[in-house]
């Protein structure tokens, strides 16, 4: 599972999944005070690190939080030709953004097929879209630990049954990648502590959010035209997560026009595939909020599927 030194953990315990919440030891402020804290922290502990750049909202925070606090970092760039050129120029301009050098890892996926797709049947893996992520990996040249983002925002879902939660799944695609990178190279999420962690899921504008989706859910309104129910966890990650990170950030990052960066991959890749249903976890939100406002530096557990 995710490396243990992270705010959100699984564990899988006679078939029963678990995902655990680790409280803040202190007093949390907001997200951008506890993102360069985060980076001081990791710098302090880990030396100079590699740090993956995706071209995404989440690499640009990351790479404005490292530079503010002068941290000792080298980033990169995997470049798949002919598959996410779209992003190469993203990195380009963001290059001439921040005035910083980014790394160009070069990788064919066409090269590699036939071992990567005996290696997922070997190891039982379902998608062959983190293998380059991995080969990335194992061709820099120094054993810096990797930073990562992604695998501490899960989703808040809900309905007017179960109200809203944030949806686990241990097998989730970014918790396959950390997992998979940590067998031969430490990697790190970021946000990355406890207090980070909290103060993005307690900011005021994602109380308000689930506020506004507790009264459409608890109202039975719909989406006018689709005539359809709204649906709380697409818009979480399509709009709320860009508008918290605008929201402390605003200009001081490049805002690009980002793709999934997997538009263009071939389907022997696998980029499209479902979670297996009995690891998923909900964890009520408001039980969470709680937990990480007590600021009790303790773990809460929570296992179990509402919907």
């Amino acid at each position: 599972m995710l490396n243990m030194d992270n705010p959100i953990t699984y564990e899988i315990n006679e078939n029963e999944h678990i995902v655990k919440y680790q409280s803040p030891s202190r007093k949390f402020g907001n997200l951008r005070e506890e993102l360069n804290a985060d980076a001081k922290l990791i710098n302090e502990k880990y030396g100079k690190v590699y740090v993956a750049f995706s071209s995404g909202v989440d690499s640009q925070v990351i790479l404005r939080c490292f530079l503010d606090m002068k941290v000792d970092f080298e980033p990169f760039f995997i470049h798949v030709k002919g598959r996410n050129d779209f992003e190469k120029i993203i990195m380009e301009n963001s290059v001439k953004f921040y005035g910083i050098k980014i790394k160009i890892v070069e990788i064919q996926l066409e090269e590699h097929r036939e071992e990567w797709e005996a290696r997922s049947i070997a190891e039982n893996f379902p998608t062959l879209t983190h293998y380059p992520f991995d080969l990335a990996s194992k061709m820099l040249p120094e054993n810096y630990p990797m930073i990562m983002s992604g695998a501490n925002e899960p989703a808040i879902i809900g309905t007017r049954l179960t109200g809203l939660h944030i949806y686990h799944n241990c097998y989730e695609s970014l918790c396959l990648r950390f997992n998979l990178i940590n067998k031969h190279r430490t990697i790190l999420d970021f946000p990355y502590s406890a207090e980070s962690l909290a103060s993005y899921y307690c900011d005021d504008l994602i109380k308000t959010w689930g506020d506004v989706c507790n009264y459409y859910i608890t109202n039975d309104l719909v989406v006018a035209k689709t005539q359809q129910p709204v649906v709380a966890g697409s818009r979480f990650n399509y709009y709320l997560k860009g508008l918290l990170k605008g929201k402390y950030f605003k200009r001081d990052i490049l805002w690009p026009s980002k793709k999934t960066g997997y538009e263009n991959y071939p389907n022997w890749m696998i980029p499209h595939w479902k979670y297996p249903k009995e690891a998923h976890i909900s964890a009520n939100y408001e039980d969470v909020v709680q937990h990480l406002e007590s600021c009790s530096g303790s773990i809460k557990e929570f296992k179990g599927w509402k919907f």
